[in-house]
This record gives C-alpha cells, structure tokens and sequence, in this order.
C-alpha cells in the first residue's frame, strides 16, 4: 500500500490517514482510463440535459476587439438588407444634446441644437408659471395656519385645559398633499416668527407605533443642539422589533437603560451643550427629555411655541393617534404645543368621529382648514400655460385636450401627474419634430425642409383640394417650385396666429356669457371651451343654445356693460401681424345693443353674427400646416378608430399609463406593428413572411381549453407552422434535414418549450401541480 502525498483542505481534511492507507493503488494509466470515462458519460448526460432546457444563455464573448463589435452590426443589417458592398460610415453628432438628428440623419447639427434650444426655453417659460401658480395657489391656506400656529389664542370655554389641533383637510391624492406640506414649511421658515417657534414634522412612517412617534419627535426637538443619533442608532433596531410586538408596552426598559449606560461617555459632552440635561438612565421615547430640554432652552434662545405636524394622519393607526394627542395635550400646559393633522378627508367632523375617541376630542381645541381643490387648480395651470391671450403657446391638438380631460377627470386628479404629462408632451413634440424651427424662424435654405413641408399630411390634402378645383397650374407650382411654398407657409403662420388670437377670444366671450346666467348645473371649464372650439363643436352644440335661452330669461343692462368691461379686460385684438376684426365689430355692436328697447333679441342677434366667424366653422386639424403649430402627444394608429372617446389613445398617454395587457395581446396576435420593417419584410411582395413561433403558439393558446395537455399543445403547434416555409429560411446541412422527421420534431419541440416559458414569464401561462398540464391564466373560457 502507498500514501498519497499533498496537502489537504477543506473537507477532505477530516479524512484520516488509514483511510489514505487502505485504499488501493491505482497506475497512471488506469487513471487516465477512468477520467476519459467519466468525461463521455457527463458529456453524454450534459447533452441530454440541454436538450431538456426551457431556456438558454447566451454570454457574449467580452475579449473581442472594440473595432470588431462596433463593425459587425452594420455589416448583417447590411447583408440583410442586400447591401453588402456598400459601405456607411456614421460620424459622430457635434450638436452634443438628447436630440437626434431627424431626417434620417440628414438634420444638421446647427438645427438640431436650435431645436433644442427651443424646447429649453419654451419650458422654461411654461415651468415658471406653474412655479408661480403652484407657489401663489394656497397663499390663504398657509396664512391662517401661520395665525394659528404664532398667534393662537385659547378662548376661555372651561377651566380644562386643551391642546390647540388644526385639522388641514387636504385632497385625495397623497403626491399632492406632500407637496402642500412642504409648501407650508417653506411659508413657515420665510416668516419672521419661525426663529421663535420649533417645528418637527413627521408622518405615518415615523408613527408605526407611539414609542416610534415620540422618538422621531424628540430626536427633533434636540437635534440642533445635541446629536440625539447617539441615543438612537444603536437601540433603534432593536427597539422597532420590539416595539411591532409590544405595542403600546413598557417594552424592555432594563435593556434600554443598559445600553443608555454603555453610552454615557459620549453623552457627557452633550449634557454640557444642552444645559446639563441628562439622559443617562433614560429609554429614548421618554418625552421628559423634551421637557427639560425646554426648560433649559426655551429662555436661552427665546423660544415661544413648538409645533407638530403630521403629514398625513389618515394612516396612522387611530390607536397611536390617540395615544400621542393624549400625551401631547398632558405634556401642553408645561410646553406651548400645537398640533397640525393633514387630513385626506371630505369631510372634517366625520373624520374626527371616526378616528378620536370620546376623551381624546374632549383634550383638543380643534379647528379647520382647508386647501383648494385640486381639479380647479389643474383648470387653472392649463388655462395659464395654454390659454393666455398676452402671450398664446402653442396650440394643443383636439385628441390630445381630449385625452388629458378624461385622464385627469378619470384619475385621481394630481398636479404632479399633470405637469409630468404637460412636459412629456413637450418633449414629444420637439424630440420627433424637425420643423418645430420653424416656429421662431424661415424656412432654412436646405431642400430637406421643402420636401418635408410637402410630405405634411395636410399639405397633400391641400393639393387634393386644389386639384378638385382644377388648379393645375398653381399645384404644379407648388410640388415644384420652392419660392411658392415658401410663400405659402409665411402666409399659413399668420392665419393660424389669426385662428389662435381668434378662439382664445371666443373662450373667453363664452365665459363671461357663462356668468350671466345664474343656473351652474351646465356651465363649462375654459379648457372644455378650447375643446369644443377646436374640434368645431361649439356653435351648433347644445350648451351654446342653452346660453342663448339663458340670455333672454335673465340679461339686464347691467349685464351688457360687465361684458363690455371684461371684453376689454381680457380680450386681445391685435397680436404681432394677426387683427380680430369679428371681436371689434361684436364691441362696437354690444355699446349700441345696450341702449336697445329689446335688450335679449338685440344681444342674440349680435352674438349670432359673432359666431358666424369662418374660422370657427372649421377644425384645427382641416387647417394647412397643423402638424407644425399644434402638439398632439405622438400620434398612434388604432385600427379600428375607437368609438368612444375614453378609448383614444397617444404615446404620451401610453407612457404615463402604459396598458401592459392588451399591448402583449396586440403584439403576440399581430407582429406587424413591431416587426414591419426592412429586416423581416422580404422585397418580393409575393413571399408570405414567416411570423414568430412565439405568435403562433399564442394563436394556439387563444382556442385551447383552460387545462392544457402539454403533449396536445405540441403537437397543435407543430401542425401551425408552415413546414415548407421553414425549411427556406434554415437551410439543410448534414446536422439538420428537416425533411427527416427526427430533426423537424427536435426543432419545433425546442421552439416549443422556449414560448411556453415565455408565456409563464409574462403571466399567461401557469404550470399545475400535474407534470403533464398548463393552465391558461387569461382567455378562459374564450
């Protein structure tokens, strides 16, 4: 018998030397004999094993050259496409913005950074109003929190006293409400009185329980003057498990006093800091911290109230809310506290019923406040941003004031959500726009600019026009001379500021019809108004019949001089190179309807002539050029066009609110939106290209039952797939001849279980207990 030499680790050092002893020797040759069997059969078993895989990984060799991978792309698309002899080579964008050169890269850098350039600045300017609105919009809110909060005065109801609570009933949507909040914190420090009043703010976060409560609060009360996190950091981990189990509990203060003690050293140096208080010995959810540290601070540095905020009370558990308001309120006669609740609530008092027992409400002096309304306030930021006669922007398409209506009707009304949606359609409009230059400037002396004016699809429609008209010769001007449509293009700039100047005072003459009538129950928002006039639906429609009804029951003279006040007020006649003749005329006739014996007959007929403008008559997408002064959120083909107007879709709104669903639907069942393009579209149009396996086996998973026999969905698969057309595009070779039924099985089943691991992936598919079955986890019973 031979010893092996060599060192051993790990495991096989627990191996002990007789057992080296007793085993038998083995020659070199015979050990080379076994490995190379022991390679064949795990090679042999390693095949099977794939063979049996439902999914693979593909690691890309990462050693290669930098040139070599940069240049392999090009040259398949190449190859796919047929061009492989000739050679492209890209350089490099020197314009150095998010945009892309538009034009198939024929855009120059110059205009594509002048296109960027105007994006910058005409959000910059749409992002100072809403700043300024968002800003000025509960001025009154905040001023009677700040009385409260400096200036409150305990009106002698009893000889009990009571802790001061402001409930802040804000809106419905918890981003908004944040915001709020934090608006008034920034009130709160820009007034003098805040250098003599202590503000903590916390949230449900921070209220899992009382003792989190109180320590976020005290850890707040000190912290500008003592580092509480050496209290804290260490116990807070610790206390947290605790305190989920124990809620409302002692918990296990020996432990907190021990580890209080462990840290005395460093506290030390912070009982000189904080007058002499001391913590040693304390939990750090002791709210006698807070109170020494008033006593010996309030006069030092002229402290007169503190002030607790609570973001958002409507989840925090009612047990600790009423735990803290009971503390508070003992803790509120040494102290000046007051306490302010965010409420998500419509109603304060069934709030305050619901959520504080008997005694807590018995504690307070409660008083109310409210915020504005988050639907009037989006109304407001949309008529600002888009419907402002001193400086118009540009013109939103009708679809798209459609789909922004229903969604911010339909959801939850947030600002938040609105602003990123006015931004995304922005981004939209110049990320994919190329003749959005020439919103500020002429059209550049580059033939690429032409030939895009006349691939507009409301340019083509002009020539259609044209053409009905038998205008030969002027259409033939136009698709081949390029001083005629430039010509043409300056005179559509101003016409459509006309049609802008136009609607923005038709608005506003509506509204100020509007508030003639005291009857409220039809009234319309402005951006409603923007709606119907730019989709041509205001003049024949029912609500401006209802107004005309209205005017004949209750105008008084009185009336028409308001409307003659405001008309001036808000009205614009003249802007740039664009007059309203049509609102100068409807001045002029309301100064001499005023003094008419029959004031509602006169006023109808002026009103009547009013809206005979041409301009009203017609719908902004039927005008010349639209697509370059109107944004439309990206344009999305639905076929069929959805019958209801909550069903319009654009890919602004498809990237705020993607429909994951019926996208995965629409893809799996008709590829043809994602893959029609050159690389799987063969040029002989009599070749049927080959889709996706994956699609077909959706296509067969929509007709089969909701229990599903793996075996049957096989082989109702490979029967699907067209055998002909797959053996053109895999040519044979002598490891595949899908003429053999052996390899055609291997192939389709290896497709097979690739989709069906798709399908799970994405949720469509589930496995049951059994082996051999699927069940369908939509389309059941389809």
């Amino acid at each position: 018998m031979t010893r092996r030499s060599g060192k051993r680790s790990g495991k096989n050092s627990a191996v002990s030397d007789e057992e080296d002893f007793d085993s038998p020797s083995v020659s070199a040759d015979e050990e080379s004999a076994t490995a190379a069997n022991k390679n064949q059969y795990f090679s042999a078993n390693g095949d099977n094993d794939n063979d049996q895989k439902s999914h693979y990984f593909i690691t890309p060799n990462r050693k290669r050259k930098a040139e070599t991978s940069q240049d392999e792309f090009p040259s398949i698309v190449d190859s796919l496409l047929g061009n492989s002899n000739c050679k492209k080579t890209k350089t490099k964008p020197n314009h150095r913005t998010p945009f892309l050169a538009l034009f198939n890269g024929k855009e120059s850098d110059q205009h594509v950074q002048k296109r960027y350039q105007i994006y910058k600045e005409v959000w910059q300017s749409q992002l100072q109003k809403i700043e300024s609105e968002l800003n000025n919009t509960n001025q009154e809110l905040f001023t009677n929190l700040s009385e409260f909060v400096f200036r409150y005065a305990p009106v002698e109801k009893s000889h009990i006293h009571q802790l001061p609570v402001g409930f802040v009933q804000l809106s419905s949507n918890s981003a908004n409400n944040l915001r709020i909040m934090e608006k008034f914190n920034i009130h709160l420090n820009e007034t003098p009185e805040i250098k003599n009043t202590k503000v903590i703010n916390i949230n449900s976060k921070n209220c899992y329980n009382i003792k989190a409560a109180l320590r976020e609060i005290i850890k707040q009360f000190i912290e500008e003057r003592s580092s509480i996190a050496d209290i804290t950091t260490e116990e807070q981990s610790g206390d947290e498990e605790e305190d989920l189990e124990e809620e409302g509990g002692e918990g296990d203060d020996e432990n907190d006093i021990e580890e209080n003690n462990a840290n005395s050293d460093g506290e030390d140096d912070q009982g000189e800091e904080n007058q002499g208080i001391e913590f040693q010995g304390r939990v750090n959810y002791d709210f006698d911290i807070v109170g020494d540290w008033w006593t010996a601070n309030a006069k030092l540095s002229k402290l007169t109230q503190a002030v607790i905020i609570l973001q958002d009370a409507n989840s925090v558990s009612n047990h600790v809310l009423n735990q803290l308001v009971r503390l508070l309120h003992a803790y509120s006669a040494e102290i000046p506290l007051r306490l302010i609740l965010g409420l998500s609530s419509e109603n304060t008092s069934t709030w305050i019923n619901n959520n504080l027992n008997n005694e807590s409400r018995t504690l307070i002096d409660g008083y109310k406040f409210k915020s504005n309304d988050n639907v009037d306030l989006g109304f407001v930021l949309l008529d600002k941003l888009f419907l402002c006669n001193n400086n118009p922007s540009i013109l939103l398409d009708p679809k798209l004031t459609t789909i922004m209506l229903n969604r911010f009707y339909n959801s939850n009304n947030s600002i938040d959500a609105l602003i990123a949606e006015i931004k995304l359609i922005y981004m939209i409009y110049f990320y994919q726009q190329p003749l959005s230059i020439l919103l500020t400037e002429e059209i550049p002396d580059d033939a690429v600019y032409i030939e895009a004016l006349r691939k507009l699809p409301s340019f083509k429609r002009h020539i259609e026009m044209k053409v009905y008209e038998k205008e030969d010769s002027e259409v033939r001007k136009l698709l081949t001379d390029d001083n005629p449509i430039k010509n043409l293009f300056k005179t559509t700039r101003t016409e459509f500021k006309l049609y802008q100047l136009t609607i923005l005072n038709v608005i506003t003459v509506v509204n100020e019809l509007q508030r003639i009538i005291p009857d409220t129950s039809f009234r319309k928002k402005t951006f409603d108004l923007y709606n119907l006039v730019t989709s041509n639906k205001l003049v024949n429609s029912v609500f401006l019949n209802e107004i005309f009804k209205g005017i004949n029951k209750f105008l008084s003279r009185g009336d028409i001089e308001k409307l003659i006040i405001e008309l001036d007020r808000q009205t614009t006649e003249i802007y740039e190179d664009a007059q309203d003749e049509q609102l100068a005329e409807l001045k002029a006739s309301l100064l001499k309807s005023k003094n008419a014996a029959d004031l509602s007959s006169s006023l109808n007929s002026v009103l009547q002539n009013y809206f005979k403008n041409n301009l009203l008559h017609n719908s902004i997408d039927n005008m010349l050029f639209h697509e370059i002064f109107t944004m439309n959120g990206g344009t999305i083909t639905q076929t069929p066009p959805p019958l209801f107007e909550e069903n319009y879709e654009n890919l602004m709104i498809n990237l705020v609110r993607p429909n994951l669903r019926s996208t995965l639907e629409q893809g799996l069942d008709d590829c043809t939106a994602y893959l029609h393009n050159p690389l799987v579209r063969d040029n002989d149009s009599t070749k049927k290209p080959m889709h996706p396996t994956l699609t077909q086996l959706f296509k067969v998973y929509k007709e089969a039952p909701v229990n599903i026999n793996i075996y049957d969905f096989y082989v109702a698969f490979k029967q699907s797939l067209d055998r002909e057309q797959v053996k053109t595009i895999i040519k044979a070779s002598d490891k595949y001849d899908l003429d053999k039924e052996e390899h055609w099985e291997k192939l389709t089943y290896a497709w097979f279980i690739q989709n069906c691991f798709e399908l799970m992936t994405v949720g469509l598919l589930k496995e049951k207990p059994k082996g051999d079955y699927l069940e369908k986890a939509i389309w059941k019973g389809v």
